[in-house]
């Protein structure tokens, strides 16, 4: 009966998005080791029964808390159990399997994650847009939009959409190449996108292939994509609220703004984000999302050669980063330290070039004051022997 309760209680705040709350209650149920070896504690929490119930609230709300390395270790634990459980699935959760690519890339773990997708062999769209997003952090950015407009296919909603195609879903996604829309160019295919009767999913394709576009330099294309991505979470979840799409888009176009050197609204967009996920998270909760937006805060303020205010958001996400990885991520560590010291170095030059400046200015007055005494010194002087020499020359006159 308690264990009812508590799923019920658990199922409740997920579904309404309180994932830290969910959390917050599975850790004060089962122990904070469930961030560490959360199977072990998970199968001791359920004794009695069957945990794998638990395990999927567990696996979600690790996940959406971005405890990756932990929410990896219970999606594996439920694939491993999904040929006996396959009638508990959610139809609105990610296969684990295809959570546990998703917890690789957030990791930085390409290759791993790759590993694993091709071992899946029902293609979704989530698999194309995670096999597009892997693409794209491994630079091919070609494979990268091809997949994830493979992925948007599924769930766009176009006029004239079966004019394309017939069917709403196509069954051979190797012919993309082929179809109309990929032969559509970017800025056709935008138009065709329209703010009203979308998803979550479409908002987030349309988002990845701004990013793609970005990579390319192309940042009035990569801007539009994320607008188009911006305008329609703020359709779909109201102009005011806290949610991750409108986040991470507002951190999308301050790193195009950044890039395109309009660095005053970068800065506001970073802000704003930085808000809105603080606002979802709690002032005190560190995550990736948090730590990466105050690094490309911190950026941004280098750019502007604002560099006390750079150092301050770039160590700010440095103790994120080492907190919420436990030291694993070292790369993003390494450039952090990296950057910081390349400000100290900076704020050096730039207090040395100041000092001897101040020097210069200081010599050059001394020199001016010792040219305009010696210059009133020898009209003296001269004066002097004018006046001592005049007397001589009077009388020699005489």
């Amino acid at each position: 009966m308690a264990h009812s309760l508590i799923l019920q209680s658990l199922v409740f705040q997920e579904s309404s998005g309180r994932y830290y709350d969910a959390m917050s209650t599975l850790c004060t149920l089962i122990g904070d080791q469930l961030t560490v070896n959360p199977v072990p504690c998970i199968e001791h929490f359920v004794a009695d029964g069957d945990p794998y119930n638990v395990m999927q609230l567990a696996a979600e709300a690790l996940f959406h808390t971005e405890k990756y390395r932990a929410a990896c270790l219970v999606y594996s634990e439920l694939r491993n159990r999904s040929t006996q459980n396959s009638g508990q699935k959610s139809e609105d959760t990610p296969s684990p399997t295809l959570r546990m690519v998703e917890c690789h890339y957030h990791l930085g773990e390409y290759e791993k994650g790759s590993e694993i997708l091709d071992s899946i062999t029902f293609k979704s769209a989530q698999w194309f847009h995670l096999r597009g997003l892997l693409n794209y952090k491994q630079g091919d950015l070609k494979a990268a939009e091809e997949n994830i407009l493979i992925a948007l296919q599924y769930d766009w909603r176009l006029e004239e959409l079966e004019d394309y195609y017939g069917d709403r879903m196509p069954c051979d996604h190797s012919n993309i190449m082929d179809t109309k829309l990929y032969k559509m160019s970017p800025e056709q295919r935008l138009s065709r996108i329209h703010s009203t009767d979308v998803n979550s999913n479409t908002i987030i394709f349309v988002k990845s292939l701004g990013l793609v576009y970005e990579e390319t330099a192309d940042y009035i294309l990569a801007e539009a994509y994320i607008h188009k991505a911006l305008e329609m979470s703020l359709t779909l979840y109201g102009s005011t609220a806290a949610v991750y799409p409108i986040a991470d888009c507002l951190q999308s176009l301050g790193d195009i703004n950044s890039r395109k050197k309009q660095y005053s609204e970068a800065d506001e967009c970073y802000r704003h984000a930085l808000n809105i996920y603080r606002e979802i998270q709690g002032e005190k909760v560190k995550t990736f999302a948090t730590a990466k937006c105050l690094r490309q805060l911190g950026e941004n303020y280098v750019r502007m050669e604002q560099f006390c205010d750079a150092a301050a958001r770039l160590r700010e996400a440095l103790t994120i980063y080492q907190d919420v990885t436990q030291g694993g991520d070292t790369k993003q560590i390494s450039d952090i330290l990296a950057r910081l010291d390349e400000i100290e170095n900076s704020q050096k030059r730039l207090s040395n070039h100041e000092k001897n400046s101040d020097e210069s200015k200081s010599a050059g007055a001394c020199i001016t004051l010792v040219s305009g005494e010696n210059f009133q010194y020898l009209l003296v002087k001269i004066w002097i022997s004018i006046i001592a020499f005049y007397p001589l020359l009077y009388c020699s006159h005489q």
